[in-house]
């Protein structure tokens, strides 16, 4: 299995990850702009991708998406890390973009509501997606469990109604490659 790892900085996320950053300073085998592509791989090149906490950073989410898709086999898994807008680490990098919740992705996803507004037209399948507390790694308390038990069960009434004051840190994804 060949493993990429976008913006992997000085923590790659599984050992035989290929690495790819922005920084000269982290543990990546290819130094580039992941604003840039095509990225230095080719087609169909790997079988996990990795993208922890990076798409917040990027300008352009679908060029971004298209090249995940480009250089991962179909039926790739995709892993993604993301803050959400009521994040407390969202605004503490004035280099973050943007925020997610579990609807970003439907615009690539066939069938989903919005799939017919995309700018794009690579498809994923959504394997699982779900909001989470945080990077930290204590034992969720009985009131993380009940906020993200609401956050993902009801989600619609939850970003709607409740995330500004019953915040949730990042949402996870797990994205499959379809060709």
């Amino acid at each position: 299995m060949k493993i990429l790892d976008i913006g992997c900085g000085k923590n790659k996320k599984h050992i035989d990850a290929v690495g790819i950053d922005f920084s000269s300073d982290s543990d990546a085998e290819f130094v580039h702009d992941l604003n840039i592509v095509p990225y230095p791989f080719g087609d169909n090149e790997f079988d996990l991708v990795y993208m922890v906490s990076i798409l917040e950073h990027l300008d352009n989410v679908y060029k971004v998406m298209e090249e995940v898709w480009r250089v991962t086999n179909n039926g790739g898994k995709i892993i993604i890390f993301s803050p959400t807008r009521f994040s407390n680490s969202l605004y503490d990098d004035p280099e973050h973009k943007r925020a997610f919740t579990l609807k970003s992705f439907d615009y690539l996803i066939e069938g989903a509501k919005n799939y017919r507004y995309a700018k794009s037209r690579v498809t994923f399948k959504i394997i699982k997606s779900e909001y989470q507390m945080g990077w930290r790694k204590t034992k969720p308390s009985l009131y993380d469990k009940i906020v993200l038990w609401v956050a993902n069960k009801h989600s619609a009434i939850y970003t709607t109604h409740l995330e500004c004051v019953f915040p949730v840190q990042r949402v996870y994804f797990e994205l499959e490659v379809v060709k």
